[in-house]
């Protein structure tokens, strides 16, 4: 099946598995920090956007989408707290995580997310609540700027000295 994309071939199609969810929920936030920049929309990204924000929509009330349920590691990283948490689940607005450090509303943090060996994202996201029981935290966090997709080439035959190549030139 061909991946979501707005760059005018296939037209977007959510489907249900966490790879295309997230790459998805990539696209989605990109449209929509497009859309806030003075950048603005074409037609084409127009149509898309309003496509994925019906597609993912939430309950009629309560939530503006709805939420992935799925369990996932990533790595979330801020000022001298890098830390793995747990995903517990994740929508275009935000994610909900467990096992982080303690966190404080308000603050900003980044969050790795791999999706195979080839493909990552990095979201960055705003605490807006934690949970604390025993020294286990959970804390919502809602997604803030443009996100980042990161596309990893097929790894090298080894390590190049990159000073013997400046050498030889």
């Amino acid at each position: 099946m061909a991946r979501p994309t707005t760059s005018g071939g296939t037209r977007i199609a959510v489907v249900q598995s966490m790879s295309d969810m997230m790459h998805t929920i990539y696209l989605l936030r990109l449209l929509q920090e497009k859309l806030a920049s003075d950048q603005g929309l074409t037609m084409e990204e127009v149509v898309d956007l309003e496509r994925l924000e019906a597609e993912l929509q939430g309950p009629r009330f309560g939530r503006k989408y709805r939420r992935l349920d799925h369990r996932i590691a990533a790595m979330m990283r801020y000022p001298g707290k890098d830390a793995l948490v747990q995903v517990l689940d994740l929508s275009p607005g935000g994610i909900r995580v467990q096992g982080c450090p303690a966190l404080h509303k308000g603050e900003i943090i980044e969050l790795h997310l791999r999706e195979d060996e080839q493909r990552s994202y990095r979201f960055r996201a705003q605490v807006i609540w934690v949970r604390s029981q025993d020294s286990q935290h959970t804390a919502g966090l809602r997604f803030v700027g443009l996100p980042m997709l990161i596309n990893h080439g097929p790894p090298s035959n080894g390590p190049e000295n990159i000073v013997d190549r400046i050498k030889v030139a």
